[in-house]
């Protein structure tokens, strides 16, 4: 696979891979390295990941010249989305901070105390410093996705693929297992929520009478990490907020005070703090409505007469994860659970995840697990039924326990010569500089007119 591409997934998987030595150095000199159409690329900001990829163990053989060569690839795709007026939702970037916030909270224990002392930094803080590359990376993402949407391997290339790899460099597999899941999460009863809405609706008329200070009570009754200043959000600009959010927030004058809005994150009442242009500062007092035991019986009663249908064959379990799943990401791929690390619908079986290890334990192959209690990115508490698609003991590779890997793979190598030739062409139409300090460096070629 080419090592442009290799590095740009690794370099999305890794991007939140902190340490305190990155976290607490500062560069002194800085100077700029590249230029892709008016995107700037720092020297700092090639340091910071070559640092980061020295920590996760990865060989030190001409990888500050990879690491530029990723992030020239990044700043391309980022400016031919934008020419092509791609656009990244507020909720894809949420999703995906909160999906690395809470791998790296899983594994400090899942202290978010211990997570903000090992930072040095709120929650909050965290996400906003690094909303705008994630907003960059997703939208590099988008891009390459609509360069390579059209490439595809025919089985009669897959066999190919597979018929020139020498015998001796076959790979071995550990023993693996694909997964997929139905997830569902209780439904808040009309009388939790009309309470809650009432409740928030008696801590704005406070603060609307002059009762009673807005951060304060924010201290006392929000449900989020920006309970501890008060409410506080901070300044940000137009679309970095969830959209019902914004939409109010953006009509409201300094020191108003709304009245409840309803967001994927439950009820809110919003303080306007300032106004700065095209940003805003607000605070916010979040209730979410209480999950009854009643509600939690409901959605139980609701899983097994689904899991019940599915053992009857009256549904596929393809069909009913379309039908009822809440999990975005697996619904796409018929329930199928992805590796965060690898993105891979292919789980290690030595690495895999505890609390999805023993949810299949026992299952035999096409068999449904009882229903399992889960925890959602969000902390949220929701229930789900696992299906055991496959499972493989350790092997060499071969085509009837590993056409979908090899499959895989030799999609991708086609994809990757798409996008070189992609680059190729972009490179001849769009701006692009890099220092000569990198002239030594062969990935660099490419970039050169």
């Amino acid at each position: 696979m080419n090592s442009t591409i290799k590095l740009y997934t690794l370099f999305i998987s890794l991007f939140f891979c902190y340490t305190q030595m990155n976290a607490q150095q500062e560069y002194l000199v800085d100077e700029i390295v590249g230029i892709v159409g008016d995107n700037i690329i720092l020297y700092s900001e090639v340091e910071q990941q070559y640092q980061q990829s020295l920590v996760q163990g990865i060989p030190d053989n001409d990888l500050q010249c990879q690491v530029l060569d990723n992030i020239l690839l990044q700043k391309l795709l980022k400016n031919q989305a934008e020419l092509d007026s791609l656009v990244v939702t507020e909720q894809e970037v949420e999703g995906e901070l909160d999906n690395r916030f809470n791998y790296y909270l899983r594994l400090m224990g899942g202290s978010v105390e211990k997570f903000e002392e090992y930072y040095g930094k709120t929650v909050l803080e965290f996400k906003q410093e690094f909303r705008p590359q994630v907003k960059e990376l997703l939208l590099a993402q988008n891009m390459r996705r609509e360069i390579v949407q059209n490439v595809k391997v025919t089985p009669n290339e897959v066999k190919r693929f597979f018929a020139d790899i020498p015998k001796d460099s076959l790979p071995y597999f550990a023993a693996e297992a694909e997964i997929a899941h139905l997830v569902m999460k209780p439904d808040v009863s009309p009388e939790k929520k009309a309470e809650t809405w009432a409740k928030l609706e008696e801590l704005r008329d406070k603060v609307r009478n002059g009762e009673a200070d807005f951060a304060s009570l924010a201290k006392i009754w929000s449900q989020d990490g920006s309970a501890a200043n008060g409410g506080a959000l901070g300044f940000m600009k137009r679309g970095e907020l969830v959209p019902e959010f914004e939409a109010v927030a953006y009509k409201m004058k300094p020191g108003e005070v709304s009245d409840v809005v309803e967001t994927q994150f439950g009820l809110h009442i919003i303080q306007l703090e300032e106004r700065l242009g095209n940003r805003i500062s607000t605070s916010h007092i979040l209730i979410k409505p209480e999950i009854t035991n009643e509600d939690i019986n409901d959605l139980k009663d609701q899983l097994e007469d689904i899991r019940s249908s599915i053992l009857a064959d009256s549904i596929d379990f393809a069909t009913a994860v379309s039908d009822h799943s809440i999990d975005e990401q697996s619904v796409a791929f018929g329930g199928i659970i992805l590796d965060q690390n690898t993105g891979s619908g292919v789980h290690l079986m030595d690495q895999m995840d505890s609390e999805l290890f023993f949810a299949i334990d026992g299952l035999k192959e096409g068999e449904i697990s009882e229903i399992k209690d889960f925890k959602l990115f969000d902390g949220t508490k929701a229930y789900r039924i696992l299906k055991l698609k496959r499972r493989t003991k350790p092997h060499v590779a071969n085509l009837d326990d590993d056409y979908t890997r090899i499959m895989e793979t030799a999609l991708q190598v086609k994809q990757d010569t798409e996008m070189i030739e992609w680059i190729q062409d972009k490179v001849d139409k769009t701006y692009v500089r890099v220092s000569d300090n990198y002239d030594a460096c062969s990935a660099m070629q490419k970039w050169k007119k």
